[in-house]
């Protein structure tokens, strides 16, 4: 089932909210990453001090694990290059021991979570 949100960023919003009231001794473990940029200039600026293209919406940081968390929302449009751009870094954390999720599902998204934060160690 696709989410319920008018758009990535309330779907985004609402994981942030879910998370902060399912796990609030975890405040910080899960954070956004802004990789928006205004003008080449901006973009040029913003890789030189790290910036990676397709870095996940959010990262999840628990019990030893990282993980990338890609939201999508069915209205949004995205090119394929930029797709291919977060599948690649998918690929990437998923090649360092991390793990990745590209969903539009909420319910997929608090799972994939819960399998990280309340994983048996």
């Amino acid at each position: 089932m696709a989410v319920k949100y008018q758009n990535e960023k309330q779907f985004q919003g609402a994981i942030v909210l879910w998370f902060s009231q399912e796990y609030p001794e975890l405040y910080g473990s899960l954070f956004e990453v802004n990789n928006s940029v205004y003008s080449l200039k901006h973009a040029m600026s913003r890789r030189a001090m790290g910036m990676v293209a397709g870095v996940s919406d959010l990262i999840l940081i628990a019990n030893g694990n990282v993980a990338g968390i890609e939201l999508k929302h069915p209205k949004t449009k995205h090119s394929k290059a930029h797709i291919q751009q977060q599948t690649n870094w998918g690929k990437h954390i998923e090649s360092q021991g991390g793990m990745y999720i590209m969903s539009d599902n909420e319910e997929e998204v608090k799972d994939f979570i819960i399998s990280i934060v309340e994983q048996k160690k």
